[in-house]
């Protein structure tokens, strides 16, 4: 972010980087949580990560609709980021 020259779409581009290393992160550490389980604890795991996604795609569509139309499209990518990071560092935490 810091090296973008603060336009929207410069913004947009460091965000969409940095949120596809955040989901890169996610589904190592998915894969590496679910080959650690045992079947039906497996299965909460899938479970869970359908009901996260769900619940992260109505939160941050609804923070993107109450942030207004010019900055919507930021709030969206913004929380994704944001709440992508922090399902993966939880998931890194059950490995420990």
């Amino acid at each position: 972010m810091k090296k973008s020259d603060g336009s929207t779409l410069s913004v947009l581009e460091c965000t969409a980087t940095e949120l596809k290393a955040q989901d890169d992160r996610l589904n190592e550490a998915y894969k590496k949580l679910g080959a650690t389980l045992k079947q039906q604890k497996r299965d909460y795991l899938v479970a869970s990560q359908r009901r996260w996604m769900q619940f992260r795609d109505a939160d941050c569509g609804l923070q993107a609709e109450l942030a207004g139309k010019q900055y919507e499209l930021l709030r969206l990518n913004n929380c994704f980021l944001y709440t992508t990071a922090a399902r993966a560092k939880q998931l890194e935490d059950y490995l420990d």
